[in-house]
């Protein structure tokens, strides 16, 4: 069957075909889920193990290094980092990319099972989490209430409306931050306890007995069976004060007698600020893979049905939903598409002036796009940046296989008598086509030998990419020949676009000749060019990965001294308020302290009692953004005694994998604490002298601890024993846990304090009195005795090595004002510092990331061109023939480092995959005018002239409406997307330019003068 024959007999299906396709994908599309970035799982797994009361030597000794040295023998573990502090050690296992975590969980669940029977009997069962920044909390709900009292709002939202949003579909779980938990106090007079000669463990034990139920069993009657339960609890609080004691001189003694009751609330160690003010705030963290869109609208439905329940008592609003900037980022990158096609069409048609002609290759873009939804929809792959970025890539390069098809059967369409050759053009070109489309596909191979996270990135990037250009090649050799069939178009000479062409040739023409004549001349820019480009490559700043802009950033605050809940509260609450003032702030969410509920809020230990952290929104972009960073930075140098580091969001996928907020980081090790502090000291005060900030570390803050030491010998002498003393003293300072009250369903729990006012001083603690074995009264401080000392709040440890860490930032808040010079300047010192210093150290920043991984993107671009040399070796049938299009590769890579250097960019994966990218463009260009070199047989200079400006216009169509296509996309703001437009744009007119230019030149000084040198072998 010929051509003819084939589009003839199958033009109805062909149609039916493609709307289908077009019908399915826009069905697709409604089922795909939508995020910012793809689900990567990060390879770790986290060990939490609580040893409460412990110090940090205790807890790294007797837990961390225990768990460390089991799980160093698991399978795939490739680093395990150890952080101990005060109560808990937090163990990260990162392991090898590719390993099953939910088989390393199993196996890890194992060990630590087999080895707790080894830890101290106070240790917990060690949590083990998975934790991703893509499980961070993705809304924020604020409840205020005007007519319920604190302890009654946290109640009725922990146990109705937390039940009623965890409901909700896409929703895991949520966390409530903030308000007032109630609780039952028992204020214990030290002194009465004295005076009626009763100690603690029996206050302790007669309300744990008195306030419980006890099942004694069944009864039967003669018809039934019945449960027997003696109910001794407590209904109401005010019941405790008449429980008895014990009977002292044939009187009862109460506890109304050592003690009073109150119905108060926790001593709080975490609060919530909005906008300066207390709050209650639910946390919404969804499920994984569901669609954060839909998510963020169940909420506000919710949202409104309580705000309806609740109507004159309680206000719900969402103060935080992390689906608005995802929306604004992809709605941002859409519009960029859209304008896109908008332009690609403009292109086309300007180079061809026929409005149907160019609607024809157009709809290649839309089915091409639509299709690929159904391939998404089948892999279960996201609409996400990634996969839009794909698609940015992708309009330009899609109408390529239309434009190579309609642009030869172009001029064939004046006339119905053409239709002969219509089909035998078609039958040359059409392989042609596939070769174009396999040339620029198969640079896309070589990223299945990636692994690890770069795999993960480029592949969705590079798939969409790949199956658009099937889908594109699809079209062109099917649908597009069928729609040409019956379409005739009008000759129309001398229009304006025919005369700006003829003037386009004609000056092209002219350049070519001027590079014949003056080839040395030309050699040499080259040859300049490229050396420049080679030298820019050192000058331009690496990142592992761009940046995502956010609307908002934090604020870390740390307060020097120990202080009380309270006192941070205040002062973070006046900082607040200061920041609020600045008009360009929209909003502010303050933490203060860390919730110790949450085992997830404090995985690094820096955070307690006198830190807080506000996040605080605006409307600010760009320099506005850093501008306003710069601002308040000012604003809070005036307070002594505090620091405050600024981190802005990063990237999740940056963040992923460093691991850090900062730009820096650098670990010393040494098995000697004394050491590690020196150095970290050493290191920061040489760090302030660069241009750094935000410096903090691992010895940045000491706890000042008094530790109570036993008088082993006078404890015997006196017959004290320790878990008595421990009570007491837990009383006294933090409250003892002796049961809960339930009220409404609610547990309430019961604690024991001293009251108010009883000791101001721990040594006025010591002069309080405890019963020994034999009920005498002996004062603590004949078996206790105080000692002060100052200590690192956390050890931290990697692959068994104890070390400590610096981190900073290099960065400027004005970035266009600090440049990648002096960003290397500054890490050259800090490296040339800390190796004269003999120190064993790792320095980790972002170039750092990128160069772990550089071998893996120089092979893919390496086995990119060789796999581009293979096709063109077996398309040409000879070895040294590609080696002349392949030459446009190397001589136009250092054009476009000189670029980036230029424009101020980065060097980062996203330029790594525009570079690949580029490889199977600027490959495509060459071959058009090599292979018209070959078919017009061209014998001279003129010749090869000739044969290029043939070939001008196709290459120009492509180029160009690949270049319109992404120029929307640099406006997008977003730095991931701008970066591989950038880079595109400029390597491919860069790239055509060298092609147009060089490859001419270069193909007759080699092919013209061998052969002349054929004919006259003289």
């Amino acid at each position: 069957m010929n051509l003819k024959e084939f589009y003839s007999k199958n033009r109805i299906p062909i149609c039916l075909i493609f709307l289908s396709i077009f019908v399915f994908g826009i069905i697709s599309l409604f089922y795909l889920d939508y995020d910012l970035i793809p689900d990567i799982e990060y390879p770790e797994l986290t060990v939490i193990t609580s040893y409460p009361n412990a110090t940090p030597e205790e807890v790294k000794n007797l837990v961390s290094i225990p768990i460390e040295q089991i799980v160093l023998s698991l399978k795939g573990v490739k680093n395990v980092n150890t952080l101990s502090r005060e109560g808990i050690s937090v163990v990260r296992i990162q392991y090898q990319w590719g390993e099953n975590l939910s088989i390393s969980h199993i196996e890890l669940r194992e060990k630590m099972d087999l080895l707790k029977s080894f830890f101290p009997k106070e240790v917990k069962r060690p949590v083990i989490i998975n934790y991703q920044p893509s499980q961070d909390a993705v809304a924020g709900i604020s409840v205020s209430s005007d007519t319920l009292d604190e302890r009654s709002l946290y109640l009725l939202c922990r146990k109705d409306v937390k039940a009623v949003l965890e409901k909700t579909e896409g929703i895991s779980h949520v966390h409530i931050a903030g308000g007032r938990k109630p609780e039952v106090k028992l204020m214990v007079d030290p002194e009465k306890l004295v005076k009626y000669n009763i100690s603690i463990a029996e206050i302790r034990n007669i309300i744990k007995l008195s306030n419980k139920n006890f099942p004694v069993g069944f009864f039967d009657d003669d018809k039934y069976e019945y449960l027997v339960r003696v109910n001794s609890e407590v209904t109401d609080y005010r019941e405790l004060e008449d429980i008895i004691v014990r009977e002292e001189d044939k009187k009862l003694v109460y506890v109304k007698d050592v003690a009073t009751v109150e119905y108060g609330t926790e001593e709080k160690d975490t609060g919530i600020l909005i906008d300066g003010k207390n709050a209650l705030m639910f946390s919404i963290y969804k499920q994984p893979a569901s669609n954060i869109m839909k998510v963020s609208g169940r909420i506000d439905e919710q949202i409104s049905l309580l705000n309806e329940r609740y109507k004159g008592n309680i206000s719900f609003y969402k103060v935080f939903d992390e689906s608005i900037y995802i929306k604004d980022s992809l709605r941002n990158l859409i519009i960029a598409m859209i304008l896109g096609i908008f332009f690609t069409i403009f292109s086309v048609y300007i180079f061809l002036y026929n409005f149907k002609i160019s609607f024809i290759i157009i709809l290649t873009i839309p089915l091409s796009i639509i299709g690929t939804f159904i391939i998404m929809k089948m892999t279960g792959l996201s609409i996400n940046l990634l996969t839009l970025g794909g698609f940015s890539l992708a309009i330009g390069m899609i109408v390529d296989n239309a434009v190579i098809v309609v642009t030869s059967v172009h001029e064939l369409l004046y006339s119905r008598t053409n239709e002969g050759r219509f089909y035998a053009r078609l039958k040359k070109i059409i392989p042609a086509v596939f070769s174009a489309t396999f040339t620029t596909i198969v640079v896309f191979f070589p990223i299945l030998f990636l692994s690890g996270i770069l795999k993960l990135i480029f592949l969705q990037l590079s798939l969409m990419i790949v199956v658009s250009l099937i889908f594109s090649l699809v079209i062109a050799v099917t649908l597009i020949p069928v729609l040409l069939q019956g379409v005739r178009i009008e000759k129309r000479d001398n229009t304006f676009f025919q005369l700006v062409w003829r003037i386009i040739e004609t000056f092209y023409q002219k350049v070519l000749f001027a590079v014949f004549k003056k080839k040395i001349f030309f050699v040499i820019a080259l040859f300049i060019i490229f050396v420049f480009g080679l030298i820019s490559y050192r000058s331009i700043d690496k990142q592992f990965i761009e940046s995502l802009p956010q609307d908002y950033f934090y604020v870390n605050i740390f307060i020097k001294q120990q202080v009380t809940f309270e006192y941070t509260a205040r002062f973070t609450d006046y900082v607040s308020d200061m920041i609020k003032k600045d008009g360009r702030v929209s909003k502010i969410i303050g933490t203060i302290g860390v919730d110790k509920n949450d085992v997830k809020a404090n995985l690094d230990g820096i955070y307690g009692t006198n830190t807080a952290i506000l996040k605080i929104y605006t409307e600010e972009k760009g320099e506005s953004f850093y501008a306003l960073i710069s601002s308040i930075r000012k604003d809070l140098g005036i307070f002594r005694g505090v620091d405050f580091f600024i981190t802005i969001p990063d990237n999740p996928v940056q963040r992923m994998i460093s691991r850090s907020d900062f730009d820096a980081v650098i670990k010393v090790f040494d098995p000697s604490p004394e050491y590690l502090a020196g150095k970290v000291k050493e290191i920061t005060s040489f760090v302030k002298t660069i241009e750094a900030k935000d410096i903090t570390g691992s010895y940045y803050m000491s706890n000042t601890e008094r530790s109570l030491l036993l008088k082993r010998n006078e404890m015997a002498i006196y017959k004290v024993e320790a878990p008595f003393l421990g009570e007491f003293i837990a009383t006294a300072i933090s409250g003892l846990r002796v049961g809960t009250w339930k009220k409404d369903e609610h547990e309430i729990p019961i604690l024991l304090h001293f009251k108010k006012d009883s000791f101001s001083d721990i040594n006025d603690l010591l002069e309080f009195s405890i019963k020994n074995r034999e009920g005498k009264d002996i004062k603590l401080n004949e078996v206790l005795y105080v000692t002060e000392n100052s200590s690192p709040n956390i050890i931290l440890r990697e692959n068994q090595k104890n070390y400590a860490k610096v981190e900073f930032n290099l960065k400027k808040e004005k970035k266009r004002n600090f440049s990648p010079f002096a960003i290397r300047g500054e890490k050259r010192k800090i490296k040339s510092f800390i190796s004269s210093s003999g120190i064993d150290f790792k320095y980790t920043d972002q170039f750092t990331l990128l160069r772990e991984n550089y071998l893996e993107l120089l092979l893919a671009l390496f086995l990119a061109v060789l796999l581009e040399y293979v096709i063109l070796a077996s398309g040409f049938k000879s070895f040294t023939k590609p080696v002349l299009v392949l030459l446009m590769i190397p001589l136009s890579i250092p054009g476009i480092f000189l670029i980036l250097s230029l424009l101020n960019s980065s060097l980062n994966i996203s330029t790594f995959m525009s570079l690949i990218v580029l490889i199977g463009l600027m490959v495509n260009n060459a071959i058009m005018l090599f292979l018209e070199y070959r078919d017009g047989k061209v014998k001279n200079e003129k010749d090869i002239a000739s044969a290029s400006v043939r070939r001008l216009k196709p290459i120009l169509i492509t180029t160009i409406s690949t270049i319109l296509a992404l120029l929307p996309t640099l406006f997008t703001m977003n730095k991931i997307q701008v970066t591989l437009a950038a880079t595109l744009i400029s390597g491919l007119l860069y790239s055509t330019l060298i092609t147009l230019l060089y490859l001419p030149l270069f193909y007759s000084f080699f092919y013209i003068k061998r052969s002349r040198d054929e004919k006259n072998p003289v």
